[in-house]
């Protein structure tokens, strides 16, 4: 990007991006991420974009924001289940469990995406899947929080959480 600048092919600009993500380094995350948003021809591409920022706004703190930039990645791929799970995350952390459940369930019944960007299976089963059932045991609703642990359970048994809670969801 130093040596191209404006002439650097959006998709590196994304992958500047998302590994200033993984490493936490928001500011310099959120300026690629912005620039490929602007640049890229790819909704499919954008989409990922948008809840990207949308969990760096999140990690920040920043719900409000955090809650446009999933909007927006809606706006792009309303078809994708990354957005709907972001939003589901942000409420999470809020404990806002109601909302929190109620766009986690529209995501696990989107299909997700099929293209050439690696993804984690994880993100789109048994990880939301396990957030879903704790909002719904604080919410009450025991049966729906055991029916989802179960489903989790099945998919990653060996996951320190499911070890470690499987007794209380069972008592």
């Amino acid at each position: 990007y130093n040596q191209d600048k404006e002439k650097t092919d959006p998709r590196t600009i994304a992958y500047l991006g998302r590994v200033f993500l993984g490493l936490g380094e928001f500011d310099k995350a959120r300026y690629f991420l912005e620039k490929h948003i602007q640049r890229s021809g790819w909704d499919e591409d954008r989409h990922l974009s948008w809840c990207q920022l949308a969990t760096l706004n999140r990690l920040k703190k920043d719900y409000k924001q955090a809650i446009a930039c999933a909007f927006e990645a809606l706006e792009e791929r309303p078809d994708y289940p990354d957005a709907y799970l972001a939003l589901s995350e942000i409420y999470f952390d809020q404990e806002k469990w109601a909302k929190s459940i109620e766009w986690g369930e529209q995501g696990l019944k989107k299909e997700p995406p099929r293209n050439f960007i690696v993804v984690d299976p994880s993100a789109y089963t048994w990880r939301p899947a396990l957030s879903l059932s704790y909002s719904y045991w604080n919410l009450g609703k025991y049966d729906k929080a055991l029916s989802l642990f179960n489903y989790a359970k099945k998919l990653a048994p060996s996951i320190e959480f499911i070890k470690e809670n499987e007794h209380i969801y069972l008592e």
